[in-house]
């Protein structure tokens, strides 16, 4: 009967034992997924900031390239001058100005000459 029961104790103290290294493993995996989410909204708030910088920048870049167009330059002159692409250029002015006034702007076609430049 004596052997009964230190078997048993036994088998309670592994169970014991096993439960233990289950609940560390557990708490060790939470801590793990809690700073892994905490490393996600970290850098979620990093790109909304980076985002609102990067349209901040986009706004002050197309309104300097609009001066540049109010003064008569043509696309193609503004680019060279900024080292911009045509397309650059033309995407950045308007939406400069919308984004800034939240009024449309009408986009004005380049002649076929200017162009071809």
């Amino acid at each position: 009967m004596g052997k009964t029961t230190t078997d048993t104790i036994t088998a309670r103290q592994r169970a014991r034992e096993a439960r233990a290294k289950l609940t560390a493993d557990r708490a060790a995996r939470d801590r793990r997924i809690e700073d892994a989410t905490t490393d996600a909204y970290t850098a979620m708030d990093w790109r909304a900031n980076a985002a609102a910088e990067v349209l901040a920048a986009e706004v002050k870049l197309g309104k300097a390239l609009a001066a540049l167009r109010d003064e008569g330059e043509p696309v193609a002159n503004v680019a060279t001058l900024t080292g911009l692409s045509d397309a650059e250029v033309r995407r950045l002015t308007p939406a400069a100005v919308k984004k800034s006034t939240d009024k449309p702007v009408p986009i004005v076609a380049e002649s076929v000459g200017s162009l071809a430049s």
